[in-house]
């Protein structure tokens, strides 16, 4: 059965390049599951439209003009407390590095930007009833440098440390 407007999640995405808010905003509203609040392209809008809208889902990009997505992130799990939404980090950076600094701060997942849409909205429902969610390119990087791990343990045990992995 097909999903009603009143059952969509709404999302909200930081970014600092107007270019990718404004596409990925007329692409997520191209979802009838999605409901796009909209964006911000600075930490300050971000923080004051976030706390106003109170979106379900939020994408937030790893590195933004003067500060970093999971600073943001932090700061409204300050301020809202368990009332703040669950976060995907959304970016190009997809060196295992930032997915892990994203994660130890609290996200609940990462999508590659250029990855698929279908995926993205999939993975916005997924983290809106609690889970966690990688995108396909996330998954396989982590399979191609850390082999003995599978893909549930990635998803459950998250915030394993490199030399834990191996």
């Amino acid at each position: 059965m097909a999903q009603s407007k009143t059952d969509s999640v709404s999302v909200f995405l930081v970014d600092d390049d107007l270019c990718v808010c404004e596409m990925v905003g007329q692409k997520l509203r191209s979802f009838k599951e999605i409901s796009f609040l909209g964006s911000a392209e600075n930490t300050t809008k971000a923080f004051t439209e976030i706390s106003s809208l109170k979106p379900q889902v939020l994408l937030l990009d790893i590195v933004l003009k003067g500060d970093f997505g999971a600073n943001l992130f932090n700061r409204l799990k300050d301020a809202l407390g368990e009332k703040a939404p669950p976060a995907i980090g959304f970016s190009c950076f997809t060196f295992e590095s930032a997915v892990q600094n994203l994660l130890f701060n609290g996200m609940q997942g990462f999508h590659a930007k250029g990855d698929s849409w279908t995926d993205l909205v999939q993975g916005i429902h997924t983290v809106n009833a609690g889970g966690e969610f990688f995108s396909e390119s996330i998954l396989t990087m982590f399979r191609t440098h850390f082999p003995s791990v599978t893909v549930e343990k990635i998803l459950s045990l998250k915030r394993l440390t490199t030399a834990e992995m191996r």
